[in-house]
């Protein structure tokens, strides 16, 4: 596996880690766990030879648990990996770690959620509430956004939830 960070996030927020690193360290934790929590790579990243523990603010006068909880999230949240395309579909960047809803308050592995039908099903089911929130929260643009260069996605997601009846 290849992992990133998210393009989208500031540079200088992950200049001294290597994607590669954390995403190892990541799955060393899942397989350790069976999930992956902040509390966990906190506590990976606590030693100083952790390639995390430069990510993370160790001053308590500065920032307690708590702060390098929110770390750690952002962190996870942020690694990015790049499925294999096939012949039949086109890749897309996805989270390395999504967050499943029911998953022991945790992040589990694309591989993780690939094996298992159950988790797939859960991650599927979050992605549809997503699309469905992201579309409630933005009608009252609706008239706007047809008109600017996201009205294709506005229309894309109008025609999906048209389609796909909430149950």
């Amino acid at each position: 596996m290849t992992a990133f960070f998210n393009p989208a996030a500031p540079a200088s927020i992950f200049a001294s880690l290597d994607a590669d690193e954390v995403a190892e360290v990541c799955i060393g934790i899942e397989q350790r766990d069976g999930v992956l929590t902040p509390e966990a790579v906190v506590d990976a990243a606590a030693s100083l030879t952790s390639p995390l523990h430069s990510f993370f603010e160790w001053d308590d006068t500065k920032a307690g648990r708590h702060y390098r909880l929110q770390q750690a999230r952002n962190l996870i949240g942020s690694l990015y990996i790049t499925p294999l395309a096939t012949a039949t579909k086109v890749s897309v960047d996805v989270r390395a770690f999504p967050h499943i809803p029911g998953a022991g308050g945790g992040y589990v592995s694309q591989g993780t959620v690939a094996s298992s039908p159950d988790l797939a099903i859960r991650l599927v089911e979050q992605y549809d509430r997503e699309l469905r929130a992201v579309y409630a929260r933005n009608r009252a643009w609706e008239r706007t956004l047809k008109k600017s260069r996201v009205g294709g996605v506005v229309t894309a997601i109008e025609a999906y939830i048209k389609a796909n009846p909430k149950p």
